[in-house]
């Protein structure tokens, strides 16, 4: 029958703990040897193996090796604001730290000790170091659970802190030839401020666009030497003071106001975009108002008008309404109230505002009825400069007079092209009547000028056209309300050429019966 080995356990060790070797004979009497060799750094499993001729079993044993405690962060700085080198330093609060991610806190015991032969426990919290500047204590971590434990030394350091005095704002005139809003400024001049007393060999000054970069050394300003601001007119600039000896820790952070005053050269413009006064020519009425704004505005100016270089009397604001008729040449000047930023004032440069209006009609004349060229002529009077269209022809600079204008109703348009600032009406002379006859007609059944008559006397009942040829035959006789000639006798289409015709009709002006003789061309 097999012998089983017994043999007594081996209790758990701490990682480097002495391992005594394994007895060679087990309790049971069995002889034999261990492998592998014993290592105290993990938990391993040996296996006894019995000497030959022994009627006995392999067998094993396990030994457990218990981790012991690691410390992940091994020094402590802070920053003191005694100037003496010593600082209350919250131990309890750097356990986990300490511990690091791996090691919960709830596993481990944390005591502190300030000799190296942990005989004297530290048990105040907070703990102010004894030796300025630089204190080495112990650190003691147990696991809870295993009593496995270490000693590791542990350094306390103080640096002086950093102080960040708020500079005394800036302002400045946009003097550089641009009144934008933006000026070049050296930030470094304001270091001697901001340290207030501080070894600057000790200590950096930076500058940031934002506060959050001023704590994280982030979104620095690359050329403080040489700073334009981003923001027009008014900036924030952001500054931070870093204790050189050990960066990110001991900072400070303050910041500054920026201000760039504008030279007050103002620009006027208009507020609704207009620069024209439309003004009844009749009346002499103003019929709309032109609002002139300075773009420099604010509690703290003062603004005096002028119209061609004259004070207009009690125009003080920021803005002028031109309400009467009063063309010219409009300036501002501006002032400050209470002076800030001392940048000159001048008056601006003029802003001109014209007078202008619809067109006042005076006379439409026209060419006699029948008239070879028949004409128009529009006669107008008003402050603008007027443009004229016939219908729905090309807007034309012809003084009103339209020739070979076609025969049938027409309507002229004026309008005022002195400014587009606006335009100040369209003029409508409508009910102009043309009477004329057609030169030609082409009676190819193309629905164009297919048929000849005089339309224009179409309102009159008894008036009649009598057509005839080159040899004075009559070919057709019509009436003007009819649909006309087709260029057709007794059904069959005559030739191309040129015929005459006699209208007779009743003239409205002398209400008497009158005759008109000409020609006309048929073309096919």
């Amino acid at each position: 029958m097999l012998t089983t080995p017994t043999f007594t356990p081996v209790a758990p060790i701490c990682e480097g703990d002495a391992l005594t070797a394994l007895p060679t004979t087990s309790n049971n009497g069995v002889t034999g040897s261990w492998s592998p060799a014993l290592n105290n750094t993990t938990t391993t499993t040996y296996t006894f193996t019995p000497d030959a001729g022994q009627c006995a079993v392999v067998e094993t044993m396990e030994i457990q090796v218990n981790p012991i405690p690691t410390i992940d962060v091994t020094s402590l700085t802070e920053c003191g604001t005694s100037g003496n080198g010593i600082y209350a330093f919250d131990l309890d609060a750097e356990v986990a730290n300490i511990l690091g991610s791996t090691q919960a806190i709830t596993d481990f015991d944390v005591t502190f000790y300030e000799d190296s032969g942990v005989t004297t426990e530290i048990t105040q919290n907070p703990f102010s170091n004894t030796t300025a500047y630089n204190q080495t204590i112990y650190v003691e971590i147990t696991n809870n659970t295993s009593l496995c434990s270490e000693i590791f030394p542990f350094e306390l350091q103080v640096e002086d802190a950093a102080m960040a005095t708020m500079p005394d704002p800036v302002t400045v005139c946009d003097d550089d030839g641009i009144n934008d809003g933006f000026h070049e400024f050296n930030l470094t001049t304001l270091n001697a401020a901001v340290l207030n007393g501080q070894n600057p060999a000790d200590y950096q000054v930076t500058y940031h666009a934002t506060s959050q970069g001023a704590l994280d050394g982030t979104d620095l300003i690359t050329n403080p030497e040489a700073f334009v601001n981003t923001t027009a007119n008014n900036q924030t600039i952001y500054i931070r003071v870093e204790n050189i000896n050990i960066p990110n820790v001991c900072i400070a952070t303050t910041s500054v106001n920026y201000t760039v005053g504008p030279v007050l050269t103002p620009v006027i413009s208009s507020l609704d975009g207009t620069n024209t006064l439309c003004v009844d020519y009749i009346t002499n009425t103003v019929q709309n108002q032109i609002t002139l704004v300075s773009d420099i505005q604010g509690a703290n100016y003062q603004y005096t008008w002028y119209l061609n270089g004259i004070e207009i009397a009690g125009a003080n604001q920021g803005v002028y309404a031109v309400t009467t008729a009063s063309p010219g040449l409009y300036s501002v000047s501006v002032t400050e109230i209470q002076n800030t930023t001392n940048c000159n004032s001048e008056v601006s440069q003029p802003f001109e505002v014209f007078q202008s209006g619809q067109a006042v009609l005076v006379n439409v004349s026209q060419s006699d009825a029948l008239d070879a060229n028949p004409s128009v002529v529009v006669t107008v009077a008003g402050y603008g400069e007027y443009w004229f269209q016939l219908d729905n022809g090309p807007i034309v600079d012809n003084d009103g007079v339209f020739t070979n204008v076609s025969s049938g109703e027409h309507t002229v348009y004026v309008y005022d092209m002195k400014t587009e600032n606006p335009s100040c009406g369209v003029l409508v002379v409508d009910g102009i009547n043309i009477i004329s006859y057609p030169k030609f007609f082409t009676p190819n059944n193309d629905t164009y000028n297919d048929t000849w008559n005089i339309t224009a006397f179409n309102n009159q009942a008894s008036a009649q056209i009598i057509i005839y040829d080159r040899y004075g035959k009559i070919i057709t006789q019509i009436r003007p309300a009819g649909p006309g000639w087709d260029g057709t006798y007794r059904g069959e289409k005559v030739p191309s050429t040129d015929y005459w015709f006699v209208l007779t009709y009743t003239d409205d002006v002398s209400g008497q019966q009158k005759q008109f003789k000409a020609h006309f061309a048929l073309k096919r």
